[in-house]
């Protein structure tokens, strides 16, 4: 599992999932992926990011009436407001008053990174390990 957790660090995968507590909030938590996805999963979840976004992953590009733009993670929103969290992991809150568009931006935030198949390998291997504290 050593060198899938290299491989893990030198993708600075932390920077937006955490694990065990230590980690970026931007992407899911991956303390316990192993019980919820397999190994085919992991391999496709690392290959194709952009194949399945789960909404709760969903980044949105917001244009305010202003004309500034600001992009993050959709944390939710109610009758008056909109909540993103962007890439420097700050809250923030918007008036909906204030906004002119929302759209969802397709592409996920996770890369697709180029790496071998050994170092795919080595990275689904320590992810299917994840399986929560004693990890």
């Amino acid at each position: 599992m050593e060198a899938g957790r290299a491989v893990f660090e030198r993708l600075d995968c932390g920077r937006c999932h955490m694990v065990q507590g230590r980690g970026g909030r931007l992407g899911p938590d991956l303390s316990r992926v192993g019980e919820r996805r397999d190994p085919d999963e992991l391999v496709e979840d690392v290959t194709t990011p952009d194949a399945e976004v789960s909404p709760r992953w969903w980044t949105v590009r917001i244009t305010r009436t202003d004309g500034t733009v600001v992009e993050g993670l959709r944390m939710g929103e109610d009758t008056f407001n909109l909540r993103i969290m962007d890439g420097e992991e700050r809250l923030l809150s918007f008036a909906k008053a204030a906004v002119r568009s929302v759209e969802r931006i397709l592409e996920s935030t996770m890369p697709a990174e180029a790496i071998s198949d050994a170092e795919r390998d080595d990275l689904v291997a320590y992810l299917a390990s994840l399986r929560g504290s004693d990890s």
